[in-house]
This record gives structure tokens, sequence and C-alpha cells, in this order.
């Protein structure tokens, strides 16, 4: 009975589609091929690869050329040499949330969001990190340079 049913579906050009079975209590589908187990990291590079990829070549306005182009492993590895002050930092940072300028200010910790060093309006991260004001760094950080 089932083998002619098989043959019907096959002649008759029927999608196979996998269904879930009685005993399972859910089913996973990857572009429409049901998993019979799941691989978290092929699971992971499916579902959010693409759009972590594209947060972070757009998220910021220090351009990431492509998201191919970062050799993710070797971040992840040397992330692990980092100090927790480090990592918390790195996030804050990858996120767009550290407290400088805009954010201070977006947080109503402050009134303006200039960059502490030059005053610029609108100071971000990426323009505190690339900001070449040297006698402002120094009134901020003090002249030790904040080390």
């Amino acid at each position: 009975m089932a083998k002619s049913y098989l043959a019907q579906c096959t002649e008759e050009n029927w999608p196979q589609i996998p269904v879930q079975l009685l005993y399972e209590k859910w089913a996973v589908y990857v572009h429409g091929v049901k998993q019979a187990k799941i691989d978290k990291k092929a699971l992971y590079r499916t579902l959010f690869a693409p759009q972590t990829n594209d947060y972070y070549e757009n998220h910021h306005d220090i351009p990431i050329p492509t998201g191919s182009a970062v050799d993710w492993e070797a971040s992840r590895l040397a992330g692990n040499w980092l100090t927790i002050g480090l990592r918390q930092w790195r996030s804050k940072f990858l996120s767009g949330s550290i407290g400088v300028g805009h954010m201070l200010m977006y947080r109503r910790i402050q009134d303006h969001s200039n960059c502490p060093l030059c005053g610029k309006h609108r100071g971000k991260v990426s323009h505190v990190l690339r900001c070449q004001d040297a006698d402002d760094m120094e009134r901020v950080t003090g002249p030790s340079g904040g080390f």
C-alpha cells in the first residue's frame, strides 16, 4: 500500500514534504528541508549571519566593507584574551551603546552631544576614536594619557 502510494506520488510529481510526527515535540525546517538533527552553528549561520553582517556593515560610520571580509573565528579567539573590562567596552562599542556625546544626550545624562575632545556636534564613538585634537585629549585624560 505504501509503495503504491509512493509510486503514485512520483508519477504525478507531488511534493514530498516531511511532516512533524506524532512523537516529535517540534520540527525544524531550513529552506524547506526538515532537519534530522540540529547543528547549532549551521542553524545560526543560516538564520542570523546575513542580518548580523548587514548590521555591522551599515550601523557605524566607520565602514566595514563586507561582513565576509571579517574573520569572525579569529575575532572570537582574540576576544578570549581580552580583560573583562575590554570585553564590556568592545560589546558596547560594537553595538553603538558606549557613553560618548550622542549616547549621553540620548540617555539624558547631558544636554548636548558634543565630542568631549574637540567640541564637535554629534560626537559619536567613531569620531572620538579618530579625533585629532591632542590638546583637548590631554585636558580630558590628563598628562599621562589616562594610564
